[in-house]
């Protein structure tokens, strides 16, 4: 059976988006052993999220795309001032997230692809 060849970053698109996170804050922000600055720094995280910063405390959520097919990627308990800080300052974050979602897509094609082959083989016999 003939493969196919996958797809690169250039050919898919990219979104980042921000979904709301389950996980407490409180706890999962910070476990330094001082109960008092864990306690301070998951208030400064919940008066960011109360004041709209959206980024202060969720799971970021990578998803590739190549014409009508698609593949997420997940992180939870994210903590940035934005967007941007994400992209930028925890870039291994999201470029690991890009290629962890490419490679999802790339295993989604080829699975179809491979069923189709198959019934394509069943077909000629």
């Amino acid at each position: 059976m003939k493969t196919i060849r996958k797809l690169t970053k250039e050919e898919v698109t990219f979104t980042l988006t921000c979904e709301s996170e389950d996980l407490p804050i409180l706890g999962d922000i910070l476990a330094s052993g001082d109960d008092a600055l864990d306690k301070e720094t998951a208030d400064e995280v919940q008066a960011q999220l109360d004041a709209g910063n959206e980024w202060a405390w969720c799971c970021a959520k990578v998803t590739a795309t190549w014409e009508d097919w698609s593949a997420d990627e997940y992180l939870g308990g994210v903590s940035c001032k934005n967007e941007e800080d994400f992209r930028v300052g925890d870039k291994d974050y999201f470029d690991t997230m890009c290629d962890e979602a490419l490679d999802r897509l790339n295993a989604q094609i080829a699975k179809v692809y491979e069923k189709l082959s198959k019934r394509e083989e069943n077909d000629k016999s």
